[in-house]
């Protein structure tokens, strides 16, 4: 709904505006300068080319106006005076108005004849006005939970997991041990791009493709096995998704995993003497982890309420440039993964518009987040 317009003509003031909000958070301004602003500031404009103008027979700047504008015109003044009364008229009308642009006025000028006032409109996508809401009622409280026992053991048997030594081995691989692989992989007879080269997996481990960690097992270095596997309904390559393929898994080295004992030794590795101390650390490291956690559900639950609970037009400027920013992350993280854009999307089998449609959603609620927050800093 257009807001009803508003006009402002103070006696002391050398033009005469109104203001009208369109749907966007788009205010138009029409604008009407005084003729005589306009030619003073066209004087002044005539003064400052004078200066450098190159007149036979006159020092620059001490030529008449009428000499200047045979040699050079008339034209250029009055243009370049009224971008300069277009420009002040208009900061001067955005903190009359008390209106915050988010982005730089599109000037029509409709009227610029020597002697008559200068008629302009401009549009401009302004700073929305949020209605926030019963806000504060969100609920949120942040409760970390305590780490429990079998937590803190799970962490420390990953901590000795992650210090195993692999020691190659001659027998067939059993569940637990590393096995160094490369696999190829043909669909419908199709040859699929290397699935791996030289990968170290373990043994007996679930893969999100069902029967791939078990067909490790019993694999001796330099020995080949096939084997048929579904590849999951959620791949990302849609030509492959559900359908069945054969693996070719090749394995160059079979290696059994020393884990170091729980010991003091163990522990001083970590940076700490004593098991009972790699306890309480872990501990404690657990229960800061549990709090920031605990702090940016709370935080979520949060926002969740303030955007739900806000009202406010979202201009479709912000919009477009939170996809700016998130597409600029996709293609540096596309960038450290050594692939081109474009070749990320081939991939991908997207193009950048499709991404952006995807994506509008999750842009929009960042867009009034920023909004929601920003009015919540002005309370």
């Amino acid at each position: 709904m257009t807001d009803t317009p508003t006009t402002t003509t103070p006696a002391e003031r050398s033009f005469r505006h109104t203001v009208k909000r369109e749907p966007g958070a788009r205010v138009v301004l029409e604008v009407e300068a005084d003729a005589d602003r306009l030619t003073r500031q066209t004087d002044r404009v005539f003064e400052r080319h004078n200066q450098k103008a190159r007149i036979s027979g006159f020092r620059p700047g001490k030529a008449p106006r009428a000499m200047y504008e045979r040699q050079y015109g008339t034209e250029h003044l009055w243009a370049e005076a009224a971008e300069d009364v277009i420009d002040e008229t208009y900061r001067e009308i955005v903190e009359l108005e008390d209106i915050t642009p988010i982005d730089n006025p599109s000037v029509a000028v409709s009227q610029l004849e020597p002697g008559k006032p200068l008629k302009y409109t401009a549009t401009v996508v302004v700073k929305p006005d949020v209605d926030l809401g019963d806000y504060k009622a969100h609920g949120a409280v942040v409760e970390p939970k305590p780490p429990a026992d079998d937590e803190i053991e799970k962490t420390i048997e990953a901590m000795r997991e992650s210090h195993a030594e692999l020691r190659p081995i001659q027998r067939e691989a059993k569940a637990g041990d590393i096995v160094m692989v490369d696999i190829d992989v043909t669909v419908g007879g199709k040859q699929l791009p290397p699935f791996a080269r030289n990968a170290h997996v373990e043994a007996g481990r679930d893969s999100s493709i069902k029967g791939l960690g078990e067909a490790f097992v019993g694999l001796k270095a330099g020995e080949e096995k096939k084997v048929d596997l579904a590849f999951p309904d959620t791949t990302s390559d849609e030509t492959i998704r559900g359908k069945t393929g054969t693996f070719t898994i090749r394995a160059t080295q079979v290696s059994e995993k020393i884990v170091p004992p729980l010991d003091d030794g163990f522990a001083k590795t970590v940076g700490v003497g004593s098991v009972d101390e790699l306890r309480r650390a872990v501990k404690n490291e657990l229960a800061h982890a549990a709090f920031h956690e605990a702090r940016d559900a709370a935080a979520d639950k949060l926002m969740d309420h303030a955007l739900e609970a806000a009202k406010v037009e979202v201009p479709d400027l912000l919009v477009q440039d939170e996809l700016d920013h998130m597409i600029a992350d996709l293609r540096a993280r596309v960038r450290e993964q050594g692939l081109t854009f474009e070749q990320f999307l081939l991939q991908a089998r997207k193009t950048e518009p499709e991404i952006r449609d995807e994506w509008r959603a999750a842009a929009e609620r960042r867009a009034k987040a920023m909004l929601v927050l920003d009015a919540i800093a002005m309370k």
